[in-house]
């Protein structure tokens, strides 16, 4: 009944998961609680977190796919649910019979298997001490894992862990009605945001491009969180952007590789990586010729809509 509540009260999945968060910490006495995101290429976001008031966040962080290797997701999708009490365990070698047709015993289900040591050694690094993991399965493929933190030793009973696993199927049970909802929200954001710019009648002149600029429907047109009008020698920004000097190196070399008009692309560094920005700002840049008209054409100026959305942070050092 307390669960029904709480879903009833979040308006979006992100603070379910953060209402789950807290719900599963309180449940459990871990000192973090995160809720990691993984999207299509695998790279993880901390999605929601609950954790001691004494501790650094690490909300919003992202980490790289190969922080959790294929073999590793893989498992993670076999075996919903891995404990270890102390990461500083020392590890019981088990041993079959020589004879047998097949000598490799399969541990994936096993509760009590060890756990590969470089994991031990990034947990350690991080100064953890016990963990608990449990899958979130969207569609039969691996959407996300509920993460347990607690730096000294720490063991929860049987119970206790089937209780915390009911609460990660709470999440992936809303996953998708969620997402649907939010997709609904932004598309009609951006609907709205086209309506009112649609309404404004712009003349090639620097100051009422600049007024364009400015306006905050320009953003969300694009779910963005920045962008740069070009005319000319001009550059007109709202949000965060590259600096001006990143913005006029990507335009030249999207004047001189891209004939199609538009450009879109989730991760810039892999197609210009002379971009100095390119580590900052390099999440779904987006790149419209609006006006390439040329120069004779009376009353005409040549101008570029840049869209960019900002990286997320960086994982915490290790």
């Amino acid at each position: 009944l307390r669960f029904i509540n709480y879903m009833e009260g979040s308006m979006n999945l992100q603070q379910l998961c953060a209402r789950v968060a807290e719900e599963i910490r309180a449940l459990t006495g871990y000192d973090r609680v995160m809720i990691y995101r993984f999207d299509k290429d695998y790279t993880g976001e901390i999605f929601a977190e609950a954790k001691r008031d004494d501790l650094e966040s690490f909300f919003g962080l992202r980490y790289p796919a190969t922080d959790i290797p294929v073999q590793a997701r893989k498992l993670y999708e076999t075996n919903l649910l891995r404990i270890i009490p102390n990461v500083a365990y020392t590890s019981v070698p088990l041993l079959t019979n020589a004879d047998a047709d097949n000598s490799s015993l399969d541990l994936s289900f096993s509760v009590l298997r060890s756990v590969s040591p470089i994991h031990v050694q990034y947990l350690l690094n991080m100064g953890v001490a016990a963990t608990l993991t449990i899958s979130l399965m969207h569609k039969d493929k691996l959407w996300g894992l509920i993460a347990c933190h607690h730096y000294s030793e720490k063991y929860i009973d049987h119970n206790t862990r089937v209780l915390a696993q009911l609460q990660g199927n709470f999440i992936t049970s809303q996953i998708e009605v969620r997402q649907q909802v939010e997709e609904f929200s932004i598309s009609r954001e951006m609907s709205r945001a086209l309506d009112a710019m649609s309404e404004l009648k712009p003349e090639p002149t620097p100051a009422s491009i600049a007024f364009i600029a400015s306006q905050p429907q320009l953003l969300q047109l694009c779910h963005a969180t920045g962008v740069a009008i070009i005319m000319e020698s001009e550059i007109f920004t709202q949000g965060k952007v590259p600096a001006e000097e990143d913005i006029r190196e990507l335009e030249n070399w999207l004047i001189q590789n891209n004939k199609q008009g538009s450009f879109y692309t989730h991760h810039l560094s892999s197609v210009f990586p002379e971009a100095k920005a390119a580590k900052r700002y390099d999440s779904n840049p987006i790149y419209d010729s609006v006006r390439p008209m040329p120069r004779p054409v009376v009353g005409c100026a040549r101008f570029r809509v840049k869209w960019w959305r900002k990286m997320s942070c960086s994982a915490p050092s290790r």
